[in-house]
């Protein structure tokens, strides 16, 4: 069986078709709960009996298990809470995996700077992502300091020399190999160096273009740095050029990702005329099956997605929001 990814609680601080209703549902066991996000032509049930189940005891969920019976992308996020284990299961069904739209490998061989060579090794290390990607933003000049680690906090010996990789000429490079070094350690790298940079649009705008890489580690690693800056460093970001990047996310490419997606949108402004370009033609089912959620962290963040590109609250049922959506949608009503 492939290795399960049941859990990323050290992550967490958190169709092209007419939108269909989605809402979640929940299933109690005997060892928690689990709630799905995003059935609308499958229950439950349905992926019991695929994974030949007798039982929802017997539940054990994990993305690669769901990706086996055929969901092109799912995510499984757990956590604890009051000594219980509560499971929230994020799936793309089979219906549209049209949608989801991973990029391709990059092929063009790139030198690696020389200043750069002394971390080349250090995001090889099998350690890498437990902590300190998360934490690294939290180091830099203007980080906010009303907000507790992401991870433990331990300071790693490989930040100061990631420190000194901000020079001006550093943000190019960074940029390049992120989007072309064809080897995926290179990448990760690259992606590490853009935390120097949250200044720069760019920089945040690559790193949503990042979690659409093919590689697993690039992918974990832009969205770990991703999420730190948009916890310790937020600001005002265009996010206009990254339109494409951010709705594929929407529409199911790399559910991991999708909760922090909300997360930097909401903590970095994000511009409401963005609205019906990320919103319209179904890429909202997703958000909402998240403001349906019966767990207040997914429901929560798809709540301020949804009120920052508003810029009203119309509530938590997801009807009104539904019909806002639609009124958006049509170039011949105004976008209140």
């Amino acid at each position: 069986m492939a290795k399960c990814i049941a859990s990323v609680g050290l992550l967490v601080s958190l169709v092209a078709v007419p939108l269909r209703a989605t809402s979640s549902e929940v299933v109690t066991t005997s060892k928690g709960t689990v709630e799905f996000i995003g059935l609308a032509n499958w229950t439950p049930e349905m992926i019991e009996q695929k994974l030949g189940y007798t039982s929802v005891d017997q539940l054990h969920y994990c993305a690669a298990d769901l990706k086996r019976i055929g969901f092109p992308e799912a995510a499984v996020i757990g956590y604890t809470e009051n000594g219980k284990r509560y499971s929230v299961v994020t799936v793309w069904e089979p219906e549209y995996m049209h949608d989801v739209a991973f990029l391709s490998a990059p092929h063009q061989p790139v030198s690696l700077p020389a200043s750069w060579r002394t971390l080349s090794k250090v995001v090889q290390k099998p350690d890498f992502l437990e902590g300190g990607v998360l934490d690294y933003a939290r180091t830099l000049p203007g980080a906010r300091s009303d907000q507790p680690p992401l991870s433990d906090g331990t300071p790693q010996p490989w930040w100061p020399a990631l420190r000194q990789l901000g020079s001006p000429a550093d943000y190019p490079h960074a940029r390049r190999l992120l989007k072309s070094a064809v080897d995926p350690s290179i990448r990760t790298l690259a992606a590490v160096v853009l935390m120097n940079f949250s200044i720069q649009d760019g920089a945040w705008r690559d790193l949503v273009r990042g979690l659409r890489d093919p590689d697993a580690m690039v992918r974990s690693t832009c969205m770990q740095a991703l999420n730190s800056l948009a916890t310790f460093l937020p600001r005002k970001v265009d996010w206009a050029p990254a339109v494409p990047d951010v709705v594929a996310v929407l529409k199911g490419t790399n559910l991991f990702a999708f909760s922090f997606v909300l997360k930097a949108l909401v903590a970095t402004g994000v511009n409401p005329s963005l609205a019906r370009s990320l919103l319209s033609h179904g890429n909202a089912r997703l958000v909402l099956g998240y403001l349906t959620a019966e767990h207040p962290n997914e429901h929560d963040l798809a709540h301020r997605f949804l009120v920052q590109l508003a810029r009203t609250d119309l509530g938590d049922d997801a009807a009104p929001w539904r019909q806002w959506i639609a009124n958006i949608e049509s170039p011949s009503k105004e976008n209140n």
